[in-house]
């Protein structure tokens, strides 16, 4: 990607090596779109590096085009196995992000041995996109068992085979489901108005063992560090001396980052211990006090605010993304410049934001105008916090059918498509730590329609909580 250094470098360039890198680029200039002129080159392996590339590249932007150009150049090139299944690949998989129409016809095109993870994954969405059940059932058991297993299409499986037909099989799998403290596990229990299932574990460590780990060398600098207010740097000896644990080690670990109010150490520590059961330390209550009367302000569900918060950044008050957003809500300068004006708020700049009093302040403002914007949808809102309104009001626009859980899973971000059910599945366990009613996770995703808006919550909008076995989350 870097066109007017080639163009400079392939000035140095044999004759016949020349035309290859002008081709190439004036190719890249046009987007691909004209590849089809491949059909006038000789059949050699730069023509073919420079039709892979372009094919695969104009396949993001523009798949039923790639396609063309792909078949009015397949037959002029003799392609390697390699080549030719990566770009079937590609544009298989580019049509199905797409929707479009020809997808499965272009997907049955991809040899078997080239439809991986990521493809077949795709070709689901594109199949729950239409609701076509059966279609479903036939790639999940295309899948490798471990993506099989994962509780995201255990649950498309499950639900694919409940709609064509009321299966056994369907409504017993959702069930399994269903004991699982998970976003998949609390829709399972909405479509079958069965209790949600959270089983909590006591944390069990002493204090002796997380004083001894205290005065290890790399700890005991990392909290001294801290203790100074150069936080970066403590981070990073805190991660230094963490690789050397164990399970057991990281259990204490994050016993200690609790007793020093260090939150996203406690649950970055348990995420890589398997212990994601010790709620209590995954899920801090140390800043309800603080979300509580902002989100009353702006109207907003606290559990709902707290669930964001912990997705967004650990419940970190200094956190700083690579992109610039800072603290407990991940507020960008700009958005915070823009939020004082509207709402008069007192502005600073960007230090301002790593207080946790002003982050909450800004990030529940914004999450407010979101939530009207959205009419209520808790989903809406989150995916609009994440990727920014304009880009979820396009998705919006562009929705084949008004269910939410169809319309999250097909979402072309990768990171929105987590995000969001990420957000809705921590409210819902935040429902339950702060002791208050918890609400069906249904009632925070209505309807992809921009002409409803969510009522007021009705007691069968409630589930009630109970622990019946050892449970995912």
């Amino acid at each position: 990607r870097q066109p007017r250094l080639a163009l400079y470098l392939a000035r140095f360039l044999a004759e016949d090596e020349r035309i290859w890198a002008e081709r190439w680029q004036q190719q890249d200039r046009t987007g691909y779109r004209r590849l089809d002129q491949a059909k006038k080159w000789s059949d050699q392996q730069k023509g073919r590096d420079i039709a892979d590339y372009g094919l695969r590249r104009l396949a993001r932007n523009d798949p039923d085009r790639a396609w063309q150009v792909f078949k009015a150049i397949d037959r002029h090139f003799s392609w390697s196995a390699d080549e030719r299944g990566r770009i079937l690949s590609e544009i298989a998989m580019w049509s199905a992000v797409d929707g479009v129409a020809e997808t499965h016809r272009r997907m049955q095109e991809v040899p078997e041995t080239y439809r991986g993870g990521k493809l077949l994954e795709w070709w689901v969405r594109y199949d729950i996109s239409q609701q076509n059940w059966q279609n479903i059932i036939a790639t999940v058991s295309q899948m490798a068992p471990e993506l099989q297993d994962d509780s995201r299409w255990r649950y498309w499986d499950a639900r694919a085979r409940f709609e064509s037909g009321g299966s056994g099989e369907g409504h017993e799998e959702l069930t399994a489901l269903a004991l699982e403290a998970n976003y998949y596990g609390f829709l399972s229990a909405d479509m079958l108005k069965m209790p949600y299932t959270i089983c909590p574990q006591e944390p069990q460590i002493a204090a002796e063992e997380i004083e001894r780990l205290a005065q290890q060398p790399g700890f005991d600098r990392a909290l001294e560090l801290r203790k100074a207010g150069i936080r970066g740097w403590s981070r990073g000896e805190w991660k230094l001396a963490e690789r050397k644990l164990d399970k057991q080690g990281l259990r204490v670990a994050a016993g200690l980052a609790t007793r020093e109010n260090w939150p996203d150490m406690a649950i970055f520590a348990l995420g890589d211990s398997g212990d994601l059961r010790w709620y209590e330390w995954r899920f801090p209550l140390e800043y309800g006090s603080l979300v509580e009367p902002n989100a009353a302000r702006q109207n907003l569900d606290p559990s709902w605010v707290m669930g964001l918060m912990r997705s967004e950044s650990a419940m970190a008050e200094d956190a700083v993304s690579s992109a610039g957003a800072l603290g407990l809500m991940q507020v960008m300068p700009q958005t915070a410049k823009q939020l004082a004006r509207r709402h008069s708020f007192s502005y600073s700049g960007r230090d301002q934001l790593l207080q946790a009093e002003d982050n909450v302040q800004f990030g529940t403002a914004f999450l407010g105008e979101l939530l009207d914007r959205y009419k209520g949808s808790e989903a809406l809102a989150s995916g609009a916090y994440n990727a920014g309104p304009h880009v979820v009001d396009k998705w919006v626009s562009e929705s084949r059918n008004g269910d939410p859980a169809i319309w999250v899973e097909t979402l072309p971000y990768y990171e929105t498509r987590d995000y969001i059910p990420r957000v809705l599945a921590f409210a819902t366990i935040y429902d339950w730590r702060l002791q208050r009613p918890v609400r069906r996770i249904s009632t925070r995703m209505p309807a992809i329609d921009s002409g409803i808006a969510v009522g007021p919550l009705q007691p069968d909008d409630f589930a009630d909580v109970v622990c019946q076995a050892p449970v995912k989350t």
